[in-house]
């Protein structure tokens, strides 16, 4: 019994400190959009789905690579 705790227990060390070693870098920032801001193409594509409500539009920066989110509520639910 106490080499079968032994086992689980050296699994259970080893398995958590190989998961923080492969753990990915992930770095996200959001910051709001004026709609005078947003590039034409992605405004053209939002208002050609007709909706009724507000959208919001934010410039998300990632680690790699720059976008443009559009936010709004559609059916009671946020989308993006």
């Amino acid at each position: 019994m106490i080499k079968y705790i032994s086992v689980v227990m050296i699994f259970l060390f080893f398995g958590s400190y190989s998961n923080s070693s492969f753990a990915q870098k992930k770095f996200e920032k959001e910051n709001c959009l004026k709609q005078n801001d947003v590039p034409l193409n992605p405004l053209n594509f939002i208002d050609s789905l007709s909706f009724n409500d507000k959208v919001k539009w934010y410039l998300e920066e990632g680690l790699e690579k720059k976008s443009i989110e559009a936010k709004f509520k559609r059916n009671g639910k946020n989308t993006s």
